[in-house]
């Protein structure tokens, strides 16, 4: 009776060790890719529960109308701003997207996922490399730092330069994201120990 409730034993934490394996490896290999087209749903969420929805909505609700933008390539206002973003080390990676919409004034977030629009009729286009993606949503972030995203910027710098403040918003909220979900950076990209230290630092830094 023993040797059976012994042999029972062992039998039963084998099949909970090998639960919590599978378990792991399933969600290891489920990890959402930091800006991915899934990835970019949890940064639309985040955006609507963020300040910017009324902050970067029409004046009849205290925000700056940037919503209202002009479109710097097609001369059009479409009371909308899309954001392409990207990884510019991640060459593989795809662009993706974030549709912001005015919303009885507004700023709502109606879309994050694979780049719909035409790339060259977007608003905007942002295409910082992994680690300034992760420094600048651990809050470091200013002036000094625009320089950083000049590569692959798209948009009018009259504006951005007036939303330097949210700028630094919406970094975090892109952290955020990536921090609540535990977004997988490394992947696809080919990134130096170096920049994955750094990464790690900032990751502990983001709120």
């Amino acid at each position: 009776m023993k040797k059976f409730i012994f042999i029972l034993s062992v039998v039963t934490l084998f099949t909970i060790a090998l639960y919590f394996n599978v378990s792991l490896t399933h969600a290891q290999s489920n990890s959402i890719v930091f800006l991915s087209p899934e990835f970019t749903k949890f940064v639309c969420d985040e955006w609507n529960r963020s300040e910017l929805t009324q902050k970067l909505g029409t004046k009849a609700v205290g925000g700056n109308d940037w919503i209202l933008t002009k479109n710097k390539y097609t001369g059009q206002v479409r009371n909308k701003q899309v954001f392409a973003m990207s990884r510019r080390d991640c060459d593989s990676m795809p662009k993706v997207q974030l549709t912001i919409e005015n919303k009885d004034g507004r700023a709502i977030c109606t879309y994050g996922g694979a780049l719909v629009e035409e790339y060259k009729t977007v608003e905007w286009a942002f295409a910082p490399t992994t680690v300034q993606w992760y420094k600048f949503a651990s809050g470091v972030w200013g002036y000094m730092q625009m320089p950083g995203i000049m590569k692959g910027f798209r948009g009018p710098m009259f504006v951005a330069r007036a939303n330097i403040d949210n700028f630094g918003i919406f970094w975090k909220v892109v952290g955020k994201a990536a921090k609540q979900i535990n977004a997988d950076y490394k992947a696809p990209c080919a990134l130096s120990q170096d920049d994955i230290d750094a990464i790690e630092k900032y990751i502990k830094n983001t709120q």
